[in-house]
C-alpha cells in the first residue's frame, strides 16, 4: 500500500513509531539518571537522626555497641558496613531493620522508627544531613560501592 506521496505506508508508519520509542526511551533515561542518589547526597535530616539515636541506645545499643562498632550483633558504621551495603538502596537498610529488629521482638519497629534508626546510622557514619528521608528517598537513594576519599584540609 502506498500513500499520496508514493511512499509505502508501513515503511513510514514503522520508522515514526521508531524514532519516537527512542525519544521515550532517552527521557526516561535522563529523568531515571537524575533521579539517582547516594547516602552521600544529604538524604535523612538531623531531627530524624536524633529520634534514631534516642532509639537507638534504648533498643540496639546492648547487641550492636555504644558506638554502632557491634557487640554481639554486627557493627553498623565504618567502612566494612559501607562496604557490605555497597551498591544497595537505602530501602534495603530501612527494610530489615524494620522486619528483623529487634533481635528479641523483630518487626516491632514502626517504620517511621525504622527510617529513624537508619538516619542514625548515617550520621555516625559521617554521612551528611540534608532533607527529611522518606520511603520514596530511600528507595532512589544507595550506598556507594567505595567510599570517595575524605577532601584534604
Amino acid at each position: 500500500m502506498r500513500n499520496v506521496t508514493g511512499r509505502p505506508i508501513v515503511r513510514g508508519t514503522l520508522g515514526g513509531a521508531l524514532a519516537a520509542f527512542a525519544l521515550v526511551a532517552a527521557f526516561a533515561l535522563t529523568g531515571h539518571a537524575q533521579q539517582a542518589r547516594t547516602v552521600a547526597d544529604g538524604v535523612y535530616s538531623a531531627e530524624q537522626a536524633q529520634r534514631g539515636a534516642a532509639l537507638y541506645k534504648a533498643q540496639c545499643a546492648a547487641c550492636h555497641g555504644e558506638k554502632l562498632e557491634g557487640v554481639i550483633g554486627p557493627m553498623l558504621a565504618g567502612e566494612g558496613f559501607v562496604a557490605a551495603w555497597g551498591g544497595r538502596s537505602l530501602a534495603e537498610l530501612v527494610d530489615k531493620i524494620q522486619n528483623t529488629m529487634p533481635l528479641q521482638a523483630p518487626g516491632s519497629l514502626m517504620r517511621p522508627q525504622a527510617i529513624d534508626l537508619a538516619a542514625y546510622m548515617l550520621q555516625v557514619g559521617n554521612f551528611k544531613a540534608g532533607q527529611a528521608l522518606t520511603d520514596a528517598t530511600a528507595k532512589q537513594a544507595t550506598f556507594p560501592s567505595a567510599r570517595p576519599a575524605a577532601a584534604p584540609a
